[in-house]
């Protein structure tokens, strides 16, 4: 009785989220693949798992959920892809980034 009372006077709303379908690579800290500072994401945190470059029109600290996983937008696209919608996933490894390739998926943004 009790909860349907506080539910009556609550309004619940589901979160908000925005589906793009977007092009997802993936990239390491090489310093090939990065500027001069490649442990050093563009918001000035370090790269680290859940890590995600997005395009500008998102702010630094978005949540993006993709394939199930969570990652937090911390790093910025290549100038050509920053106002595209295009993602690139941090990935500890260069083999691990190239085995994930570039895919064609929906990425869900969580303003």
């Amino acid at each position: 009785m009790l909860a349907l009372l506080l539910a009556t006077l609550i309004q619940i709303k589901p979160p908000e989220y925005e589906v793009v379908h977007a092009t997802v690579f993936a990239y390491n800290s090489e310093n090939r693949q990065t500027d001069e500072f490649p442990a050093i994401t563009a918001s000035g945190a370090y790269v680290r798992e859940g890590a995600l470059a997005c395009p500008e029109r998102y702010p630094f600290y978005t949540i993006a959920k993709i394939q199930g996983r969570f990652y937090m937008c911390v790093d910025r696209m290549a100038k050509k892809y920053r106002d595209k919608d295009v993602f690139d996933i941090w990935m500890p490894s260069r083999k691990q980034a190239l085995d994930f390739g570039k895919q064609k998926l929906d990425v869900i943004i969580y303003p």
